[in-house]
This record gives C-alpha cells, structure tokens and sequence, in this order.
C-alpha cells in the first residue's frame, strides 16, 4: 500500500513538553486521527446574526412560525455542564429553503421581505447561496451529536448535542459508527485531548489566554482508537463520563490545579481524574510516575 505524508503544524514540536512525546511513542499503534472516525464541520456562517438568529422575544413580536425555527447555541457560555439544555439559549435559528413564492401568507415571508429592505440578501455570506434562497441555512444538515469549541480558553468542554444546531464559533462532531457517540464524548472531554489541542492550536493573544482551534486541527486531532479498546473498558469509560455528566465543565483551574506547580492527581476533579485514569493507564499504558 502507497504511503501518504500527513501533513503536521511543526510549531507544536518546539514548544511541546517532554511529556508529550512520550505519550506518543507510548500509544504509537493506538490512536487516530478524528477525521478517521467522524465528520467534523463548522458551524452556521449566517452572514447577518441579527437577521438569521432571533430571541424569543423577538420571535413573538414578529410572529415568525414555530416550524421555520430551531434552536442554535451560539457560545460556550450558554452551557455550564457537558450536555445541551435547549432551555438555556438564547437563540433560534430561522432554516427555511422554500422559495418565497411557497411561503405566501406567512410571517417568515414578511420578515424576510423586510429583512430585503435591510439589503441582508447583499452582503456577500448570503448572496453566495444563490441559487437557493439567500436566507437558506444547514441545507442538507443532520444535528451533530457532539459539539465541539472553536476556540478554548479555561473551559473545553465537547457537549453532548439535544437536536441543536451550532454557530460557527463551534464545530460539529459526527461520528461515522452512531453507536459510539458516548465513547468519543468521553475521549474529547479526556485532559489528554485538552493537552494535544494546547499544543496544536493557534494561540491568541490579549488579557486572557485564549486559543483558535482551527477546523483541520479538529480533524487532524489524535484520540485512542476504538478499535484497540476492548468492550470493558468501553463501557466503564461511558460509565465514567456519565459521571462527569452529572457535573459542570469548570476552569482548568479548578478541575486540575491553579497553576503547574500545583498540580497532584489527588486535586483532581474526581470525575475528571476516574475518566483519565483508564485513557492514561488501561488504554495507552502509562503509570501515575
């Protein structure tokens, strides 16, 4: 079989703790890349937030029907644990792809005229879905399961999705085997996978440390193989992030320890720590030393 190079961003190398290559000759055979195993997409560019994305309240003064609506999380900050609760956002989200002429008679209709008026259909985001509607968004889309941030700072936590659609400030995890949604929920929560995005995303820079992941970081993300882990340690891995479920996705500071020097695993968030023990020793092999 021909052998492919696969491209990598080599800064990581230069600043990457010793720790990490060892992780990666250790687990050599047994990780993989995520685009392997899931579809991963970025989430809605509207071109017009202020047209495409309404409150409640909003909806109501323009009357806009319920079946044209649907729920989008826009930010990280809507979510406090690891699993979507519709009631928390702030946002729907118009999906239409009905020409205007079948919408005759509807409230949407009249929003979209006015939303004309405003020269929405112009800017340059909406008239590239020509020839579909201008105002057509998510055609041909299905609801991720898994949610993942575009960006990371203190938190990173990956939500398990409730038939939510996603703002481009985050991306969509689709998993090819449906069957191992938890399971892969479970390897992106892991601090390992929080250790590998540190060192592979863009780095910003202001007054808090924040980090750009990339798409093709996304996809080129490394995680145990499903393949290598065995039926129990699957299904004690689900059980552990079920667990960690039952909390809220803190700061790293709180979860792990304020600074590096502080760090011991007894601080560790227990749920935290239960999940990375069985990626750490019982799939890659490594000890607590």
């Amino acid at each position: 079989e021909e052998k492919k190079f696969v491209g990598a961003k080599w800064g990581k190398y230069i600043r990457a703790p010793e720790i990490l290559f060892k992780i990666l000759k250790k687990g050599k055979d047994k990780f993989i890349i995520l685009n392997k195993i899931a579809t991963i997409r970025r989430g809605f560019t509207t071109g017009a937030n202020e047209f495409f994305y309404l409150t409640d309240e909003e909806i109501k003064q323009r009357g806009i029907e319920k079946k044209f609506l649907q729920p989008v999380i826009f930010s990280l900050k809507e979510i406090k644990g690891y699993k979507i609760d519709k009631e928390a956002l702030k946002y729907k989200v118009i999906i239409c792809n009905k020409p205007k002429e079948k919408l005759t008679g509807t409230n949407l209709l009249k929003y979209i005229n006015w939303g004309e008026k405003q020269n929405y259909h112009k800017r340059p985001t909406c008239a590239s879905r020509s020839p579909h509607p201008w105002y057509s968004l998510g055609i041909g889309w299905e609801y991720a399961p898994l949610i993942f941030p575009a960006k990371v700072g203190e938190r990173m936590p990956v939500f398990l999705n409730d038939n939510v659609f996603e703002d481009k400030k985050l991306y969509g995890i689709i998993p090819k085997k449906s069957n191992e949604k938890l399971l892969l929920a479970a390897l992106l929560n892991s601090t390992l996978t929080r250790f590998f995005i540190e060192f592979t995303c863009r780095q910003l820079t202001g007054s808090q440390a924040i980090a750009d992941i990339d798409v093709i970081v996304v996809q080129k993300l490394l995680i145990p193989n499903p393949k290598v882990i065995s039926t129990k340690i699957k299904k004690n891995l689900t059980e552990k992030f079920n667990n960690l479920c039952k909390s809220n996705a803190e700061s790293i500071f709180v979860e792990i320890a304020p600074n590096p020097e502080e760090i011991t695993l007894d601080k560790i968030k227990i749920e935290r720590r239960e999940l990375d023990k069985i990626i750490m020793e019982e799939i890659l092999g490594l000890s607590d030393n």
